[in-house]
């Protein structure tokens, strides 16, 4: 029996005050170094992810995982008044933070395949992966590490997962979350199968920094193809660009997905992520 486990995360938006970061020392423009303080929310996500590493460590054991970032490693260049410092480069000290720790605590992952983040967000033409990624190459040269726009990783020939960072929303009424992405899902199933491809069994999407799930079911003859997408949530909070986009939202969903495989088959999906309410409370007597 080979057991695996998958572990997802995403839009960590390293350099961002409302993104991850992990406890880092940066270099000023004197040359001295300082540690910026974390800010409320980055002290959430902090203790996020800490206890989804730990619950990562304890599912895995001593079997192999396999890691999958879905993009958004760093803020970019895009509202400045919410990065930590206006020093880029800092950005990438962050980014390279944020993964090396993960690498660190978790000596089973063997793989990480990272997908290429919106433009804007890496620096133009995943500039952010392009630098960082190298170095987390060259610091656990017996993890295989890449990255690329958009993957079709297949384990053997019994499992294959699809990620890439742009994909279907979580919908715009919450009775219509999932139609776009079960329309997505079942739109790229039958694209593969009228190649005569198996569909992937696993799609990943991210972006949206928000949660969702579907399966579907297309029966050919005696054959069914069952395929799973998931949209991953982000590890970043939300600005003020964010709230005007979503027609100030009320309710924001952090954390990560950790599918389990046995003989490459899914036995288990685990989702651990926390959602968090937005809005001021108070009670006026």
């Amino acid at each position: 029996m080979k057991r695996e486990i998958i572990y997802v995360e995403s839009d960590d938006h390293g350099g961002n005050r409302n993104g991850l970061m992990h406890p880092v020392k940066l270099m000023d423009e004197e040359g001295d170094d300082f540690e910026p303080e974390l800010t409320k929310t980055q002290n959430f996500l902090l203790e996020l992810r800490n206890a989804n590493i730990e619950k990562l460590k304890k599912l895995a054991g001593k079997d192999d995982v396999i890691y999958l970032h879905g993009g958004d490693i760093t803020q970019g260049m895009k509202y400045i008044s919410d990065w930590v410092t206006t020093t880029l480069g800092h950005q990438l000290v962050i980014a390279h933070n944020n993964h090396y720790e993960l690498f660190r605590r978790v000596k089973n992952i063997k793989i990480a395949r990272y997908a290429h983040g919106t433009s804007s967000h890496v620096f133009g033409n995943a500039s952010s992966e392009m630098i960082v990624i190298p170095q987390l190459q060259a610091e656990f040269p017996k993890v295989d590490i890449r990255h690329y726009p958009h993957g079709l990783i297949e384990l053997g020939n019994d499992f294959s997962t699809d990620i890439a960072h742009h994909g279907p929303g979580r919908g715009s009424r919450k009775w219509l979350e999932g139609n776009i992405a079960s329309y997505y899902l079942r739109d790229r199933m039958l694209q593969e199968l009228l190649r005569g491809k198996k569909p992937p069994d696993v799609y990943l999407r991210f972006h949206y920094h928000g949660w969702a799930k579907c399966g579907w079911n297309i029966s050919i003859d005696d054959n069914d193809y069952w395929s799973w997408l998931f949209l991953i949530p982000s590890m970043c909070g939300i600005n003020a660009y964010g709230r005007q986009v979503t027609k100030s939202v009320s309710h924001i969903t952090h954390g990560a997905l950790a599918i389990e495989l046995v003989d490459r088959k899914i036995l288990d999906v685990h989702r651990w992520t926390v959602t968090s309410d937005l809005r001021t409370k108070e009670r006026i007597k």
